[in-house]
């Protein structure tokens, strides 16, 4: 089980899928800069852009950036706990 990827498909896949956990697209933009560094982090923000929740938006843009943080996938989380992170 530790040898379990994803593959840059997949992470596109989970990065636009609205209805995946906001952890799963979040861990997606991350695998996705990893996976492609050089158009990743375009990918990634333009999949940010299109994100109604504010918090949402800024999780994927550090993800995509690089500059993520514990306290923006939580204020994130907390968003889509309160019924505004999922697009």
């Amino acid at each position: 089980y530790r040898d379990v990827g994803l593959t840059r498909r997949e992470a596109d896949a989970l990065l636009d899928d609205v209805r995946s956990p906001i952890e799963h697209r979040i861990a997606a933009a991350m695998a996705l800069r990893s996976l492609d560094g050089e158009e990743g982090p375009t990918r990634i923000r333009v999949a940010a852009e299109g994100c109604a929740s504010p918090e949402m938006r800024a999780a994927l843009e550090r993800a995509g950036d690089g500059t993520l943080d514990e306290a923006t996938i939580e204020r994130a989380v907390a968003a889509v706990e309160r019924g505004r992170g999922w697009t």
